[in-house]
């Protein structure tokens, strides 16, 4: 049930510009693989706790319909993105513990993630020559679930112990500001485009599955994060780099439990096949 929220938002982020698009007209509609460089650290007490990078493989779709246009040519426009990911990444860190004072131990493994976002936003869109340029407002909600594999580590005497895993189902819910710049002539029937703003999570949990106490669930602090696109298409095809930042402030302690500061960095190469 922890990807039904998920599920239920990467619907209506495909279904509202979708159902719009009955009273307006599509400009854009596509369907693209990705492939994401994905880099997470936790930091406490000035040092860097961890690190997990690696490549992330998914899949997006997105769809931009013009809801009214003004007679000198501004519009309105709703636009809707989801994606779905996967992938292993590798941890480098340390082991993990709630008694106080208790040796925490160089500790290497592998990390899988599995996680999907569905986002919504408007944007109003003023003509610029032959291209459009204008503000958006929107909302995202991206969920995705953590598991760190057990593995072995070694104590300060050399003597070898097992670390357990554990599994975090993090879930968030952000507010997207930004400049969307579409539809710039480059020739031969290409154009370019271009998108820059921040995001600012709301809402954020991390349930943690712990073998001594159940499920707890953690509430980091959201953190205003940048975000950016660039991409070219043509009739068909569409090209896109986009970055986003993840920043999180530490959060409450939950039965010795907390969240640390946490950034994580995503840049997704995505090459997509364009309906319209």
């Amino acid at each position: 049930m922890r990807f039904a929220r998920l599920l239920l938002f990467v619907g209506l982020a495909t279904a509202t510009p979708a159902l719009a698009a009955e009273s307006g007209g599509i400009r854009e509609l596509y369907v693209a693989p990705t492939i994401s460089f994905f880099q997470w650290e936790e930091q406490g007490g000035g040092a860097r706790l961890l690190r997990e990078e690696g490549p992330l493989f998914g899949v997006a779709g997105g769809i931009r319909v013009e809801l009214l246009r003004a007679a000198s040519g501004q519009a309105l426009i709703l636009s809707g993105v989801t994606e779905l990911y996967g992938g292993v990444v590798s941890y480098d860190g340390q082991t993990q513990s709630v008694t106080p004072n208790k040796d925490k131990r160089p500790f290497t493994t592998d990390v899988g993630y599995v996680g999907g976002r569905g986002g919504i936003d408007l944007g109003w869109t003023i003509p610029l020559r032959t291209s459009r340029f204008g503000p958006l407002v929107g909302l995202e909600y991206r969920a995705w679930m953590r598991d760190l594999q057990g593995g072995s580590a070694r104590d300060s005497n050399g003597v070898p112990f097992q670390v357990s895993g554990s599994t975090e189902f993090w879930q968030n819910v952000t507010l997207r500001l930004g400049l969307r710049w579409n539809e710039i002539p480059l020739g031969g029937g290409w154009s370019a485009f271009g998108e820059g703003g921040a995001v600012y999570p709301f809402y954020t949990s991390n349930q943690v599955d712990v073998p001594d106490y159940g499920t707890l669930t953690i509430t980091p602090e959201g953190e205003w994060s940048p975000r950016g696109e660039l991409g070219v298409r043509n009739k068909s095809f569409r090209f896109a780099v986009t970055y986003e930042g993840l920043r999180f402030g530490r959060s409450p302690t939950v039965k010795g439990y907390y969240q640390p500061d946490s950034s994580g960095d995503l840049v997704v190469f995505s090459v997509g096949y364009c309906f319209r």
